[in-house]
């Protein structure tokens, strides 16, 4: 009977372990970014997104801070999300992860992800090690850029997850 009682905690511990993983996940809207002050002039939001102003095109950067929303200065973080909008060839919208030295401002690249031409908005996604992430000796932001050919392209960036 013990044996089955500890089992069951057991199993219940295991269970709970990815749902509870599931609180510390860093979110933004994209309305949120810094804008980079090139991108002056060519910038819109539009309720939780960035996106370009009518007529704009060229590129539009922000940056996102990411904050250590985990219970540990050693997530197991393993993926960065894009959820965005590209409705043509001629415009994307890409996300790249940074870690940056606490002391030299050293910049490392950990994922990239570029959004796919669709009709409706999607999620796409990078992934990298779960021992990535060291907010101890280390920083960390999320470059996004959207770049338009042509005013008719639509391209927005809606929200970034990492997880």
């Amino acid at each position: 009977m013990k044996k089955l009682q500890l089992l069951a905690i057991a199993t219940a511990a295991l269970l709970a372990a990815p749902v509870a993983s599931f609180a510390h996940h860093w979110t933004s809207v994209c309305s949120a970014g810094a804008i980079d002050e090139s991108s002056f002039g060519r910038f819109a939001f539009s309720n939780s997104s960035l996106t370009f102003a009518g007529g704009a095109t060229g590129t539009i950067s922000a940056r996102y801070n990411v904050a250590n929303t985990s219970a540990s200065n050693r997530p197991t973080y393993t993926t960065l999300e894009l959820g965005s909008l590209d409705t043509s060839t001629l415009g994307w919208v890409s996300a790249t992860l940074y870690e940056v030295d606490r002391c030299t401002g050293r910049t490392v690249i950990i994922c990239s992800v570029t959004s796919t031409t669709q009709s409706t908005a999607d999620c796409n996604t990078c992934t990298f090690s779960g021992f990535t992430f060291d907010f101890f000796n280390n920083l960390y932001y999320v470059l996004v850029n959207l770049s338009r050919t042509s005013a008719t392209a639509t391209t927005q960036a809606n929200t970034l997850r990492i997880y």
